[in-house]
């Protein structure tokens, strides 16, 4: 049975480029012992929405830890090591953006001070000029 749902999947990833890489076929080839091939068709080109993208580097990730494939742990290594990289960066960037935001709030809070002030001054002018 598992062999008619490989075919079927296969037909739909023949069927183009356009036909996004979907994480059930990942996960029937992985149940299958066909981590290659997972590494391939995640690799192929196909658009594979970020969810999705999730998905399969979650059952990526499941093979690696289970010790299925050697060439996941390579590949995993790699998104780990990427990982890392992106999450400094962000580490980086965190109390920057924080500090801009605080600058931005002082600066809507003058500008916002600074439009009641002149609201103000146009009412007693208002006053004045009917009084």
């Amino acid at each position: 049975m598992l062999e008619e749902a490989l075919a079927i999947w296969e037909n739909r990833a023949g069927l183009g480029k356009d036909i996004a890489f979907d994480p059930e076929h990942a996960a029937l080839l992985l149940r299958m012992g066909r981590v290659e091939s997972v590494l391939d068709l995640s690799a192929s080109g196909n658009a594979i929405p970020p969810p999705q993208q999730d998905r399969v580097r979650t059952l990526l990730a499941a093979a690696y830890l289970s010790g299925a494939d050697p060439v996941v742990a390579r590949n995993l290594k790699s998104a780990l090591d990427e990982f890392r990289g992106l999450y400094a960066a962000l580490r980086e960037a965190n109390p920057r953006l924080a500090d801009e935001q605080a600058r931005c709030r002082e600066q809507a809070q003058l500008l916002g001070q600074q439009g009641q002030r002149e609201l103000f001054l146009d009412l007693l002018d208002l006053r004045d000029l009917s009084g």
